[in-house]
């Protein structure tokens, strides 16, 4: 699971898979602190934080409804690193309303100028599961 990112890396903690208890559409497990949290019916990748989508994409793998590479590649577009070092940056970059779809987009054309085409693979395959996600949250409202 992706639990945070600190100073660049990407901690994955296999030993906080839980199984989900589920009460009429919405999952109860646990967050990357440990304490209890309800996942949301709906989801907007257009206007998230990055705590948000990790917390979502962890749920997801927990599911089983996506695998852990693709979990990591969620992962990665939760990443911020500031230039300062500032743990209190950190804080306000990983609650900042995020447009996920334009992120990913942004990283597929880097990833094409680069002629990175694992890349683009996989920033492609999580911009199809955010896609697909938010059209079974429009069609349900």
């Amino acid at each position: 699971m992706i639990n945070s990112v600190q100073g660049g890396s990407l901690g994955v903690y296999p030993a906080m898979r839980t199984l989900t208890q589920t009460g009429q559409g919405i999952g109860v497990g646990l967050n990357s602190y440990g304490s209890t949290t309800k996942s949301p019916t709906s989801i907007d990748f257009s206007n998230m934080t990055r705590n948000e989508l990790r917390d979502w994409a962890n749920e997801q793998v927990k599911c089983g409804k996506i695998s852990l590479d693709e979990c990591m590649t969620f992962g990665a577009m939760t990443m911020a690193i500031p230039v300062s070092g500032n743990a209190m940056q950190d804080d306000v970059l990983m609650n900042t309303k995020t447009n996920f779809f334009e992120k990913a987009d942004t990283g597929i054309q880097g990833a094409i100028s680069r002629n990175d085409s694992s890349v683009v693979l996989q920033l492609q395959t999580a911009l199809d599961i955010m896609k697909d996600h938010q059209k079974k949250i429009d069609f349900m409202v």
